[in-house]
């Protein structure tokens, strides 16, 4: 499962690392523990685990990851623009 979400996410940004995806594991992790959780989100997990808790929790982990994968590129391109 780690390794489809780590082709996916290399398709879409050639610098990503391993260590970085593991990192934002940790984020998210840490975000669970402390009771932050974005709501649209685990309702799109929720959806997709068709009212599964824990199929939800992981399903909401990878699109946390992905999310805060697409936001850094997101804020990269503005720099590179900026910059031109």
């Amino acid at each position: 499962m780690y390794d489809d979400l780590f082709n996916k996410l290399k398709k879409t940004n050639e610098f990503i690392t391993k260590e970085q995806i593991y990192a934002l594991y940790d984020q998210v992790s840490k975000e669970i523990e402390s009771g932050m959780k974005d709501n649209g989100v685990w309702t799109k997990a929720y959806a997709d685990a068709r009212g599964d808790l824990q199929a939800a929790k992981g399903i909401y982990i990878e699109l946390m990851v992905e999310r805060y994968v697409l936001a850094g590129e997101a804020q990269q391109e503005a720099v590179n623009r900026s910059q031109r």
